[in-house]
């Protein structure tokens, strides 16, 4: 591994150690059990896996366990947090303590930009409840920002987080992996900031998260993408519009593509076609 925090792991003599930078052993495993894997510090910290358990911990600089390994996956901590995945498979955020962080709530989807949507924790039930999964806020330090009110939520992007508002859900229906099916009729989407203030009029029949500061939506039927102050910067005229990475989506060409209608193509942030690919 590289140096990071003025410490690089490294396989000496079949085992995991850390070294500084001229070369010094200054961290190895303890005679119990051997590191099967390590990561690099962040933080003050760094993931080792077990011999013991084959699971994760944290260790500090000294080379003291400090977070017990009980985690099937490891993250970095970033900001004094990080999102492991547990023994369950399920994904918990946790303090620099070891502690769990927001225990009351499932996290749906990953950090971006310190935010991340939430739902209640199932209830010990086959079927789920309303409240169990409606769409709220947090932080990346375990804050609630938006308790569950919406009845979906997408990541958080260019500062707003799309939500669906005013929708009917049916067969919320608890499976053993605790995943849920959820249908949703009606509803409209907009998008909300992190103050809970709902930026536009919920207009949208579909939306997506914020992508190098356009998000894709849907309105009578058509997409286009609008930016961060609800302006549409390519008008609504697309059967289908993708996220933009490195610049670049995948579109759906619409009417006004002409002999090209129906056709997938290239489109840059400026809202230009380039490239037509094959039928």
């Amino acid at each position: 591994y590289v140096f990071s925090e003025s410490l690089a792991a490294v396989r000496r003599d079949n085992e995991w150690v850390y070294i500084d930078t001229i070369g010094n052993v200054v961290i190895r495993s303890p005679k119990a059990y051997s590191y099967n894997s390590v990561r690099s510090f962040h933080n003050g910290l760094a993931a080792v896996r077990l011999s013991t358990n084959g699971r994760w911990g944290f260790i500090n600089k000294q080379g003291q366990l400090v977070i017990e390994n009980i985690f099937l996956f490891p993250a970095d901590f970033i900001k004094k947090t990080a999102l492991q995945t547990d023994i369950n498979g399920d994904k918990v955020l946790i303090n620099m303590k070891g502690e769990v962080l927001l225990a009351e709530y499932r996290l749906e989807k990953p950090f971006n930009e310190g935010y991340a949507p939430v739902k209640g924790k199932f209830k010990e039930v086959q079927r789920a409840s309303a409240d169990e999964v409606l769409y709220g806020l947090v932080d990346s330090l375990g804050n609630m920002l938006i308790e569950p009110q919406f009845d979906r939520m997408g990541e958080f992007g260019s500062g707003l987080a799309p939500v669906l508002i005013g929708s009917q859900q049916s067969e919320l229906i608890r499976f053993p992996s605790s995943s849920i099916s959820t249908s949703y009729t009606g509803g409209k989407w907009t998008f909300v900031d992190k103050d809970r203030q709902i930026k536009f009029d919920p207009v949208f029949q579909e939306a997506h998260s914020f992508h190098q500061g356009l998000a894709a939506v849907k309105k009578n039927g058509h997409w286009g993408y609008i930016n961060p102050q609800g302006e549409f910067v390519v008008k609504p005229d697309l059967m289908w519009a993708g996220d933009f990475h490195d610049h670049m989506a995948v579109v759906r060409l619409g009417e006004n593509a002409g002999a090209y209608r129906g056709r997938f193509a290239y489109m840059d942030t400026d809202g230009d076609v380039f490239y037509v690919l094959e039928p």
